[in-house]
């Protein structure tokens, strides 16, 4: 066991932390290290009353906040959301008053539920954004400029977070509505990266493109790569092209266009000055049978921004990612278009 010293000396070396649901059974060797910690932190944590009874075995709930009271240095913060507001409950109210106890050098936040946050795939919530929760934890972490969120609870969105250093804003395994949505963008800070990986879901009013690109441009002026993945449709999508700064876009096909009967292939001018004029890579999600009626169109979108001078070619690069029915977990049929000269001579 290490002694008090070393404990805080580790906490202070520590660069990277990943903060999960836990049980911890004391044993007679734990109690000077968390005696000691309890009583540094007892104007911060809502203990019991003093005298402490270790051996009841109720200490477990305070071992995470002791920590995370404990690593000052920590840049990136990995957080299992299972049980957040019971962590959240063992500081004594107002939680906001605590602001200065917390790591102040965090760069990255990562908040999903379950031990795997940093997989390509992780176990995606639900997170509760709640003051009394998910909320009010970020809230106190000040200063970091990148945040993940894992299925963020859409009834828990409520007001919004103080987000104000975030520039980039993953949202992984998502589904919310336009409100919900302009809740969290308007918290960030002079957003730089954006990704809506939606999901789907029979909530009324989930985002359509439409709704994201337009919550988004409340930060055109600063905006240069957005992921707009999304299941649902408007009758439109006119707000992508305002964002005049984003050089960078993938985006789901589907969220434009739907074959039917009555429109089995999509008109050739139908993505023709749609996306950001600035952007000079373009990445499209496309679904299979899709891939025929969307042709036409995509195609007149890559000549439109062939200029007859190479010097004036602003998009480089658009890329296609076709999705194959239901393939093996994590499969994908990708083919792409490099846009210069010999491109066009190609064409």
């Amino acid at each position: 066991m290490y002694s008090t010293t070393a404990m805080a000396f580790l906490g202070e070396a520590i660069k990277e932390m990943q903060i999960s649901e836990l049980d911890w059974d004391l044993d007679k060797d734990d109690d000077a290290w968390l005696l000691k910690s309890l009583e540094e932190f007892s104007d911060i944590l809502s203990l019991p009353p003093a005298p402490f009874n270790f051996r009841k075995g109720a200490w477990s709930s305070f071992i995470i906040p002791l920590i995370l009271l404990q690593i000052p240095t920590v840049e990136d913060l990995q957080i299992d959301t299972r049980n957040l507001d019971h962590l959240v409950q063992q500081f004594k109210a107002p939680f906001e008053s605590h602001m200065h106890a917390f790591p102040q050098h965090v760069v990255m936040v990562t908040m999903c539920q379950g031990p795997h946050c940093q997989e390509t795939f992780p176990l995606a919530g639900p997170v509760d954004l709640s003051n009394t929760a998910g909320g009010g934890l970020l809230s106190n972490i000040q200063g970091f400029d990148t945040l993940i969120i894992g299925n963020p609870t859409r009834q828990t969105v409520k007001n919004p977070l103080l987000l104000d250093s975030v520039r980039t804003l993953h949202l992984i395994d998502v589904c919310l509505g336009r409100e919900e949505l302009q809740l969290l963008v308007s918290g960030t800070g002079p957003l730089e990266v954006f990704v809506y990986d939606g999901v789907f879901t029979q909530d009324p009013n989930p985002a359509t493109a439409q709704d994201i690109c337009e919550v988004l441009t409340t930060k055109k002026d600063t905006l240069k790569e957005a992921a707009v993945l999304t299941h649902f449709r408007s009758r439109y999508l006119t707000a992508a092209r305002i964002l005049e700064n984003v050089t960078w876009l993938r985006i789901a096909t589907s969220s434009i266009w739907e074959r039917t009967e009555s429109e089995p292939i999509l008109h050739d001018q139908a993505l023709v000055a749609v996306f950001p004029p600035a952007l000079s890579t373009i990445i499209f999600e496309v679904n299979r049978e899709e891939t025929e009626g969307l042709s036409d169109a995509l195609t007149k979108y890559i000549l439109s921004n062939c200029p007859d001078s190479p010097e004036d070619q602003i998009l480089k690069s658009v890329e296609f990612r076709v999705h194959l029915g239901i393939p093996p977990e994590g499969f994908k049929e990708y083919w792409g278009v490099m846009l210069g000269h010999e491109a066009m001579e190609y064409m």
